[in-house]
């Protein structure tokens, strides 16, 4: 046992700690022993990195002692705003307290309260922090290369113009539009996208149920994608549909295609940015800031590595869940009519005239992306029901009762297996069984 893992050993006792490091170990899967033991797991990481800040807020709390403490609080009070206030105010004045009795710098104490936040998380206790803007603190205090997220963005769309081969396009535009991985991407086949109905003229690409993702129902509208799709499928009519979009061989596909989207990524900086060919950090120059697998995500690791201060950047980011199993393309026309039913059915009156179809879906595109200004609506809303329905409103209220619906079915869906289940058990017994049971 490492000094360490003893400093720590009172916290890994407990299995919300396990789970929050079990997150981070898959983090850094491709660097720990595939069969090693979790203990060995453990000691194979930099525990300072992820329970130190965790260690000194059990000193700093007036409300908890222990994990399990705030494990059982969430359970006891996730419904009464008032009881999740007092956890968030604990939360929200760590920093503070860490500068000032332990002396700490703003940075260091930051890293701290990014520790106990990801502990929450990793727990599935999601909180919304009023003027917390996440990610971004420490970065504001580091960003000295003035690179802004605008470049970035401005670089996604220019990149495309480099890019010749097809195969790479279909990737680039894919990856872009849906958040998706590469290994995502390359793990369907040609029977996932033949399967699909491309009759209509518009898409929206919405993912199946989450436990939870940045993006709470849907990724991205994507109604100039079809074509695409389309053309790919026609290059490959001769694929079987079995086999996978990039070939079989997952790892030899993305080194091929990742030399292609280096050199498109050179000519485009050459072209359009030749000062980020010459960025300086701290290990020196740093030759490319992205790359194709950080491409997917709008440079997230790329924002990360050189300290570029992002507005907004979690909204454009996408990852799926284990309990995430597929995706499905549903025709606009069809998510447009639940939206009207459910309008309907909650104001009795129809949309204004001026209130178009594409109005309509960039505001919902908006509070898809922006849950706390989605929640906050909604909370607006029931605490007081007469004031004026404008489209943004009925938009959320649509939200969340769409994501109440898909919590309804859920529960349906596990009532009736245990409803199977228990018929399964009775059919099963015996009549002394029951007798003894009595």
């Amino acid at each position: 046992m490492t000094k360490n893992t003893k400093i720590y050993q009172d916290l890994l006792e407990y299995r919300s700690i396990q789970k929050y490091l079990e997150k981070a170990i898959g983090k850094k899967k491709s660097k720990v022993g595939q069969n090693l033991s979790f203990q060995e797991k453990i000691e194979s990481i930099n525990l300072v990195a992820y329970l130190r800040g965790i260690k000194v807020f059990f000193e700093y709390s007036k409300l908890f002692e222990n994990p399990s403490d705030i494990i059982d609080f969430w359970k006891k009070n996730r419904d009464n705003e008032n009881e999740i206030d007092k956890l968030e105010q604990e939360i929200e004045n760590y920093p503070t307290w860490l500068m000032t009795k332990k002396g700490l710098s703003e940075s260091t104490a930051i890293t701290y309260q990014t520790h106990i936040r990801g502990f929450l998380t990793n727990n599935n206790i999601r909180l919304t922090f009023k003027n917390y803007e996440p990610k971004t603190i420490k970065r504001k205090l580091q960003n000295k290369l003035g690179i802004t997220y605008d470049e970035m963005k401005s670089f996604a769309q220019k990149v495309k113009e480099f890019i010749s081969d097809f195969d790479l396009k279909f990737l680039t535009e894919f990856m872009h539009r849906t958040g998706l991985a590469f290994r995502e991407i390359a793990d369907l086949t040609f029977g996932d996208l033949r399967s699909k109905n491309y009759d209509t003229d518009d898409y929206i690409l919405l993912a199946g149920f989450r436990e939870k993702t940045s993006v709470d129902y849907a990724n991205f509208i994507s109604p100039d994608f079809k074509p695409m799709v389309l053309a790919f499928l026609k290059k490959y009519s001769d694929k079987k549909d079995s086999d996978k979009l990039f070939g079989n061989d997952t790892k030899v596909a993305y080194n091929s295609l990742n030399r292609m989207f280096n050199t498109a990524y050179k000519k485009c900086a050459e072209a359009y940015f030749p000062r980020f060919l010459d960025v300086k950090t701290p290990k020196g120059n740093l030759k490319k800031l992205f790359s194709l697998h950080s491409f997917r995500a709008v440079f997230k690791s790329a924002c990360d590595k050189v300290r570029v201060i992002p507005e907004y950047r979690d909204l454009f980011i996408a990852h799926k869940s284990d309990k995430m199993i597929n995706y499905d393309l549903l025709p606009i026309d069809e998510l447009i009519e639940n939206y009207k039913s459910v309008e309907n059915e909650l104001f009795g009156t129809k949309k204004q005239d001026n209130d178009t179809i594409e109005q309509v879906f960039e505001i919902l595109k908006e509070l898809v992306m922006n849950s706390g200004k989605r929640k906050a609506l909604f909370r607006k809303y029931n605490e007081n029901s007469e004031i004026d329905m404008d489209l943004e409103l009925r938009g959320a209220i649509f939200l969340e009762s769409f994501k109440q619906q898909i919590i309804s079915d859920i529960k349906k869906e596990i009532s009736k297996e245990l409803d199977e289940i228990i018929k399964e058990k009775i059919a099963n017994l015996s009549l002394k069984d029951l007798l003894s049971s009595l």
